[in-house]
This record gives C-alpha cells, structure tokens and sequence, in this order.
C-alpha cells in the first residue's frame, strides 16, 4: 500500500527534519518541493497536504500557491503556510491566493503533528 504523501515548499533545515520525522512517524511521505515546477510531477499518490514557508527564499511562495489552486488536480488539496507573526500583509496575499490556512510560524511548530494528521481545516 502506498504511503500518504505531503508536499512541502520548506527550505529552513530544523523545520524538514522536523516535519520529514513527524510524518514518517504517522506513516507518511515528504517531498519538499526545491523548485516550483516540481509540484506539477506524477506523483503516484495524490498529495493529501501541501505545507507553504511562506519565506521561503528559494520559491516565490504567492506565485507557487497561485498555480497550485490553478490547477484541477491540485487545487483541492488542503494548504497551509506558516510566517513571522507579523506579516499581516503577505499572511493576506497569500489568503488570497488561495493558501487555505496562514498560521505564525510558532503555531505551525506548536502543532505541527495536528497539521500533519489532517486535523487542522
């Protein structure tokens, strides 16, 4: 049987590994996305969480969540993206680009494993 996957456009070291640890304990799969276009590959499972750093500097992250909800094989999967605290204006952007849930990245790391687990929509 196929792991559940989770795609995640992060690139901060302490932040993979700990997601990368956390889902395999919960029997899932992480691909960090290093390029947008890797989003769009065949994957053998449809993807059930994408996971947005919202400063990643190796993504445009507004750019990526905008072609991610373009797309209707993507669009319905559940997003979330975490940033400093006080970005009020980029948590908007991407609220309006389509990122289904924009936490500060305290949050995110506080309750990572719920996020990873689905139960956070």
């Amino acid at each position: 049987m196929p792991k559940k996957l989770i795609l995640a456009a992060v690139a901060d070291f302490h932040f993979s590994t700990k997601i990368h640890e956390l889902a395999r304990g919960l029997g899932k799969e992480v691909f960090f996305l290093r390029t947008p276009t890797e989003v769009f590959r065949p994957f053998t499972v449809t993807p059930e969480l994408i996971i947005v750093d919202l400063n990643n500097t190796k993504v445009d992250a507004l750019s990526l969540i905008t072609r991610i909800k373009r797309d209707p094989k993507l669009s319905s999967i559940p997003m979330v993206g975490y940033l400093s605290h006080v970005q009020v204006q980029l948590k908007q952007q991407a609220e309006q680009a389509g990122c289904n849930r924009v936490v500060p990245r305290t949050h995110f790391a506080e309750r990572m494993k719920s996020y990873l687990e689905g139960s956070f929509l």
